[in-house]
């Protein structure tokens, strides 16, 4: 992340309607669909979509009053970066509402840089604190925060399709008993029981290649798939940044990410810059 030359308090503070700023952000629009397509690439609900965007509005107010430089959660950068891939609305109208152009540039990997975000992102959860009170726990997770008092992750992925499997398979039952007997019920009978048994199963976290954890395949394979309810768009965890033996991966029951990618501070920061 490139350093920024960014406008002092004192410039901040000069803005004629800086309360104007802070509402036309706090009210910004997004495109049509904006929020459908992020939800569907991160496999979010829509109401968890649209807080997410509700705390991306408020990383903008940071980002264009608070005179220096920003570093927003994965789910918030996760917003911001496709808010970026719609040139149109982000430079054209987005950009004019701020005092300067707002730009996104990603760390290069290197230690160094990763220390620094993660200090940078501690220090943005302290004036989210001062601008907005506490921010939610579930978006803004803070890496402070020993594991045994991280919120409970919310659900994000939706379920309803492991359900009507489910209920397909009842079905199916009870046409077969009226079509082939008790032998083909049994067998359903037993399906069943396999479905049930994966939907209530612990969550269970997929390795970085991309395996379901479960070792399955084939038929049975794709029965552990519908019962996993890992939810995180990849592994992510953060060191200790600050001497605190808190850990940022919010985990689920078997100890995996599952904040829809909101666990730590993402590797990027901005400011308002000429």
């Amino acid at each position: 992340m490139t350093a920024f030359s960014l406008p002092t308090q004192d410039q901040i503070h000069s803005i004629p309607s800086a309360h104007t700023l802070k509402g036309n952000l706090l009210s910004y629009e997004f495109p049509s669909g904006f929020a459908e397509r992020l939800a569907h690439e991160h496999s979010w609900t829509l109401p968890f979509t649209l807080e997410v965007l509700r705390e991306y509005r408020r990383f903008l107010v940071l980002a264009a009053t608070c005179g220096q430089s920003v570093t927003p959660s994965k789910a918030v950068d996760a917003a911001w970066h496709e808010h970026l891939t719609h040139t149109r609305d982000y430079w054209l109208r987005l950009i004019p509402l701020l005092p300067a152009p707002l730009h996104h540039d990603p760390s290069g990997g290197s230690t160094t840089e990763s220390a620094h975000f993660a200090q940078q992102y501690l220090g943005t959860l302290e004036l989210y604190h001062a601008e907005f009170g506490q921010p939610d726990a579930q978006i803004w997770p803070n890496p402070r925060l020993p594991i045994s008092l991280s919120p409970t992750p919310r659900p994000i992925k939706r379920r309803l399709s492991r359900w009507l499997l489910l209920a397909a398979v009842w079905l199916l039952g009870g046409l077969a008993l009226y079509q082939f007997g008790i032998w083909a019920v049994a067998g359903l009978a037993l399906l069943g029981v396999v479905v049930a048994a994966q939907l209530s199963s612990p969550r269970k976290r997929r390795g970085g290649s991309g395996g379901d954890g479960n070792g399955g395949s084939g038929f049975f394979g794709l029965l552990g798939d519908l019962g996993s309810s890992n939810n995180s768009t990849g592994d992510s965890s953060c060191g200790d940044n600050s001497g605190d033996s808190g850990n940022c991966d919010s985990g689920g029951d078997a100890g995996g990410s599952s904040d829809g990618g909101g666990s730590c501070g993402s590797g990027c920061g901005g400011g308002c810059s000429s």
